[in-house]
């Protein structure tokens, strides 16, 4: 039997129940299917150029989504280190992707190699983003787990537990909840890179491609919706989450363990609703990331409507393959995560592998904050120009904040108190909200070029070939959202999920490593932007001008009312501060000490904080 699984939806049969809509292997299935639509509804529209397809040729393509457990490791080859075979006489090979859709479309040519649609290769994914296959596949899997399975499932629970004389409040509004999801209407896009159709447009202009997205959107069963960025906003999403958590608060309680699944499953629920519909700019990847956590959310809430239902489940015989698991931390990621496996108690997985983890982080982040204690540059709070800093001083302060609650972790895993695991809970979503804080760092660094990615040949876009994704950090952050939710639920009551909530939070530490190892610093770009703000040095200047020898009555509105009036129209430069320090009311000296300042010289005490040397 299995029971060491981190995931305990993997664990038991309802696990198998979901697998053909929530595992990889469902998604890379329903991935391919959108990809064949799409390539179809090409060849069916007049003047883009591809060609019609032969019956035959219909039957080959139609026949690609019904992947073989084979298949999927064919895919997972493509995208984590590339794949060659031998295909009807030819000899394919594809480089590593790290890029899951990319892998699809590989995937095709492969299948499609020596056929007579070698020609339509380029077709293809034509001018598509990740997201107009992702969020399609993703929807039509979840709308069909809800029209074969979830409705179902809890028709039977009505049915098996209510009498027809004595249906309660509650029990009504679950009927009308139930109904409300059966016609529950999935929204989906198909509109490029950044929702404009712009690829689509400028290589055949004649084509009308909204029409074209709205009628192939609405063909799948879905509402075509063209007011979008990269992302489909998912607002729908978060409406159909909201009424599913709230028939799970309404389901009677009466079960101790399926009263702790309705729990997690609402946890989880209310993370989808919040995350989802929030992207940061056009889109960043830790929606992608979250969402790959649907399958459990519904395992959750599935387990609990048959316990309540006077079913029992015991573990399953064996594990699954991990392109057949629902959970990632049993699929997608448990290479990363299995290790904790080994270990029954989890005060010895958290010292052995979890506090590790963190320490690498930790290491990483002193190594760097001495390396780079010198190198000013530019602070921003609230987005703006601010006082300077060094970049060493910036990665010294993740490095304390991280060691100062790892320190508190081992020492509360050496006691034993009636508090220990609601605060061991407390300490690593408080590591995880740190983690997160770094992650949203850097990726804003990445925004400005101040820290950019090393290239591994890896692809970062599936349809804009210049791009390097930083993935690692997205993917960070994205489970600080699930292991968070889960752990304020082990540290108020659900003392059992510690194993599950520990194995994401691992994710959290080896991923944000992993993008920090894949990141440079770029001086150049670093100092040019610190060259470009001058104002900075306003603070310094008005702060100086209060000393009484100066005799200026109000020095910050004299700064404040210099620095916003230049800006307006012209940037404020070094030469415009020193015109102004001139034609001050003070001293030589005092002139000549405002005049000497430079924004690369204005760090306070940034370098000695970089170098941990608060005795100097």
């Amino acid at each position: 039997m299995v029971n060491d699984l981190l995931s305990i939806i993997d664990s038991c049969p309802i696990g198998k129940i979901l697998q053909p809509y929530f595992s990889e292997r469902a998604l890379m299935s329903s991935r391919l299917f959108v990809e064949v639509e799409y390539l179809l509804a090409l060849s069916e529209t007049e003047g883009v150029g591809c060609r019609k397809f032969t019956e035959e040729e219909r039957t080959l393509l139609h026949a690609l989504p019904a992947i073989t457990a084979e298949d999927s490791e064919i895919i997972k080859a493509i995208e984590i280190k590339g794949y060659s075979a031998a295909i009807r006489n030819k000899t394919v090979s594809f480089p590593k992707t790290d890029h899951d859709v990319k892998a699809i479309e590989y995937f095709m040519q492969l299948r499609l190699t020596g056929t007579s649609l070698e020609d339509c290769f380029n077709w293809i994914h034509f001018g598509l983003t990740s997201e107009d296959i992702n969020h399609l596949a993703t929807s039509r899997n979840m709308k069909r787990f809800l029209d074969e399975v979830y409705i179902t499932t809890l028709n039977d629970k009505i049915e098996k537990t209510v009498a027809p004389t004595s249906v309660s409040n509650a029990q009504m509004q679950i009927v009308q909840l139930q109904d409300k999801i059966k016609r529950f209407k999935f929204t989906g896009k198909l509109m490029g890179a950044t929702g404009t159709l712009a690829a689509h447009r400028f290589a055949l202009p004649e084509i009308d491609w909204l029409a074209f997205s709205k009628k192939f959107v609405e063909n799948l069963g879905f509402e075509a919706n063209l007011y979008v960025t990269q992302i489909e906003q998912k607002d729908n999403y978060a409406k159909l989450f909201q009424s599913i958590a709230l028939i799970n608060e309404l389901l009677p309680h009466v079960d101790q363990e399926a009263n702790t699944y309705l729990r997690r499953a609402n946890s989880l629920f209310q993370v989808f609703a919040d995350k989802l519909p929030v992207s940061r700019l056009q889109r960043d990847l830790s929606d992608s990331t979250v969402q790959r956590n649907f399958g459990v959310a519904f395992g959750y809430s599935l387990l609990a409507i048959k316990i309540l239902s006077g079913e029992k489940y015991s573990a399953v015989e064996s594990k699954p393959q991990p392109f057949d698991a629902i959970s990632p931390l049993a699929g997608r990621y448990y290479k990363d995560v299995k290790e904790l496996e080994q270990f029954p108690d989890m005060n010895s997985a958290i010292a052995t592998v979890y506090i590790p983890a963190v320490a690498a982080i930790i290491s990483y982040l002193d190594a760097k904050a001495n390396e780079y204690a010198l190198l000013p540059m530019l602070a921003r709070t609230h987005g703006q120009a601010a006082t300077p800093t060094t970049v060493g001083k910036e990665y010294r302060v993740f490095a304390e904040r991280l060691s100062r609650e790892t320190k508190e972790l081992e020492k509360i895993i050496a006691i034993d108190s009636i508090l220990k695991n609601a605060e061991v809970a407390h300490t690593i979503a408080r590591i995880n909200t740190i983690i997160k804080d770094l992650a949203i760092d850097f990726w804003l660094y990445i925004k400005d070029e101040w820290i950019v990615q090393k290239n591994t040949g890896a692809v970062g876009s599936s349809t804009m070939p210049h791009k390097i994704n930083p993935i690692y950090f997205e993917n960070a952050e994205g489970n600080v959202y699930i292991a968070n939710a889960l752990l304020h639920r082990v540290a108020s009551y659900d003392a059992t999920n510690l194993r599950e909530s520990v194995g994401y939070s691992l994710l959290v530490a080896k991923n944000v490593l992993k993008g920090l190892d894949k990141t440079t610093i770029n001086e150049i770009k670093i100092v040019a932007a610190l060259y470009n703000h001058p104002e900075v040095l306003a603070e310094a200047y008005q702060t100086e001008l209060r000393k009484p020898e100066y005799g200026i009555a109000d020095p910050y509105k004299l700064l404040k009312d210099f620095t916003q009036t230049k800006k307006k129209g012209k940037p404020l430069t070094l030469e415009l501060l020193h015109e102004f320090v001139d034609n001050l009311p003070i001293n030589t000296a005092g002139k000549e000490k405002l005049r000497l300042l430079t924004p690369e010289t204005y760090l306070g005490y940034a370098t000695t904080i970089a170098k941990k040397d608060l005795t100097q």
